[in-house]
């Protein structure tokens, strides 16, 4: 009875410690200072943010079936303040549960459908900074037949933010259109909800037409935005800022 209750106080100490299963590689490529964020469906590694000086590189260990987890680099942080010009979450350097919007987003569920990892890169609320994703090599093997199985995510072209239309800059930032607007249109609602009049507007193209390899709009998985690669004990994705 005594060596029971003991075990159950261990795990409730370090309930992640016998399910971690997989792992995510955070590098920062960038010449300048990034503060990645993270969250994730029931369990948020390094309190949720840090700070990373260029040419820095972390690995963060995550649970078997962790989904809807997302990282996103926030720059210009004050970390006297925890507030960033972009990416800033409004609870600190350690976001501790709390997201951003117009940011990009590296996204990833493990073990999904079908035991596949599900994986893109999102500008479907705007851009900040360049950012790449692909699963770590020798942690998976591809699908037979499917054309963009494990390939990588990405949107390194700093256009769209040097490029982006007037009535969507913020500093640092080119929001997407659904986000300045909320709109049925631009936001894919209503009549719009459907791949056929998806995204049916000139600015949601913005993205799209920088980073064809990014999801930037509802239903761009016709487009091979939304990838998959199938899940292992030991799946891996690298995720790159600036590279």
């Amino acid at each position: 009875m005594q060596y029971t209750t003991l075990i159950c106080a261990i795990i409730a100490l370090f309930p992640y410690t016998t399910v971690l299963s997989h792992f995510l590689n955070i590098r920062n490529n960038c010449p300048y200072t990034v503060w990645p964020a993270i969250w994730g469906q029931g369990y948020i590694p390094k309190s949720g943010g840090w700070r990373m000086n260029p040419g820095q590189s972390e690995r963060i260990d995550v649970p078997y079936k962790w989904t809807a987890g997302r990282v996103w680099g926030r720059t210009n942080c004050n970390e006297q303040t925890g507030r960033c010009e972009t990416g800033d979450c409004g609870r600190g350097i350690q976001c501790n549960g709390a997201t951003a919007r117009a940011v990009t987003l590296a996204e990833i569920t493990f073990d999904g459908w079908g035991n596949l990892n599900n994986y893109d890169i999102s500008l479907v609320d705007g851009y900040n900074i360049p950012v790449s994703m692909k699963p770590t090599p020798g942690t998976y093997s591809r699908q037979p037949g499917v054309a963009n199985s494990c390939t990588t995510g990405a949107c390194l072209n700093h256009r769209v933010l040097t490029e982006c239309p007037q009535e969507l800059r913020i500093p640092g930032i080119c929001q997407s259109a659904c986000e300045r607007y909320n709109t049925d249109q631009y936001c894919c609602r209503g009549q719009w909800n459907n791949p056929n009049t998806c995204p049916g507007a000139s600015l949601n193209r913005h993205f799209k037409d920088r980073c064809p390899a990014a999801y930037s709009y509802a239903y761009d998985d016709a487009n091979g935005a939304l990838l998959t690669c199938p899940a292992s004990g030991n799946s891996g994705f690298d995720i790159t800022f600036c590279g």
